[in-house]
């Protein structure tokens, strides 16, 4: 799917209402359901469009999640501002969100480099790619995470840890405290961050160890060996159509830089001057080709743009 231009999008967005009022006007003389349809249809075939058109492409729901927090950030800094809260946390909070995601951006960019654009379509096929894989990890984790919280929950919550000196001090086992933070724990426990000597604060010592063996060996045996192979068969898929896909990245980059510039306010001052007699001088049409090119002994066939 071709990234669209998101300033003609919001341009129809503002103008949605008046064309949809002018194109769909009630009557009185029909029944009030097929008012409510006429009326009601179009508005949702519109936000339908705009839903397909932010998810459909990575590249289009990362522009509108940045441009939702960048805006957000600035009504929450006005707001503090105008109400003299002390400090500006909401507004932080939201602008410490959106700038991961604005330098996340660059990346589209990058696809126009032919070494750079070939690692982020991996890391973006990857991402894809593993997405039940995460979904089966994710149950598993949430499953044993649960199972740790409620035997932490009926033991005695209390560990003897060694302390300063060598002397002995009571200690609580971490990320079992609440049921969110469990999650915590099991991700970090997934990650190989575990205290063997916490297994005593549960219920049962035997049963908590056993838990911890199941899990170690299906998640970090299994499961890893598992995503090794899946990366490993997805840069190989990726990698077999590496040329034709960074040519046809390039070419998208440049169709968007075009499109903008010719429907942009310079390009429409520019048409509309006297001295400005030439429209297309600074966007020429052009139309690129990838042909397929065999090597010497016609075993290898590549792809060539012209």
């Amino acid at each position: 799917m071709e990234r669209r231009d998101i300033f003609s999008l919001s341009y129809k967005t503002v103008l949605a209402p008046r064309l949809i009022a002018n194109r769909f006007r009630l009557t009185n003389n029909a029944p009030r359901y097929t008012q409510m349809r006429r009326f009601l249809g179009p508005i949702f075939v519109f936000f339908k469009r705009v839903f397909n058109h932010f998810t459909g492409d990575i590249w289009n729901g990362l522009d509108f999640l940045t441009l939702t927090l960048v805006a957000l950030t600035y009504a929450f800094r006005i707001y503090e501002y105008a109400t003299s809260a002390d400090g500006f946390g909401t507004s932080t909070i939201a602008m410490a969100t959106a700038l991961p995601l604005s330098y996340l951006n660059l990346l589209y960019f990058m696809q126009g480099f032919e070494v750079s654009g070939e690692l982020v379509r991996m890391v973006i096929g990857i991402i894809r790619g593993i997405a039940a894989f995460t979904a089966i990890l994710a149950t598993i984790v949430v499953g044993f995470a649960f199972a740790f919280y409620i035997l932490y929950q009926a033991g005695a919550g209390e560990y003897a840890s060694a302390g300063a000196g060598g002397a002995d001090v009571l200690d609580e086992p971490y990320g079992m405290s609440s049921p969110r933070m469990s999650l915590f724990a099991g991700y970090l426990l997934m990650l190989g961050d575990f205290n063997a000597e916490e297994f005593s604060a549960s219920l049962s010592y035997n049963t908590t160890l056993m838990l911890f063996v199941v899990f170690m060996f299906l998640v970090n045996i299994v499961l890893l060996n598992l995503l090794i192979a899946i990366m490993g068969d997805i840069f190989a898929r990726i990698q077999e159509s590496a040329r034709a896909a960074f040519l046809y990245a390039k070419a998208s980059i440049i169709v968007e830089f075009e499109s903008v510039g010719k429907a942009g306010l310079f390009s429409r001052c520019r048409n509309h001057s006297k001295n400005y007699k030439t429209k297309d001088i600074d966007y020429p049409e052009w139309l690129q080709v990838l042909e397929p090119q065999r090597a010497a002994d016609n075993k290898d066939i590549s792809l060539v743009a012209r």
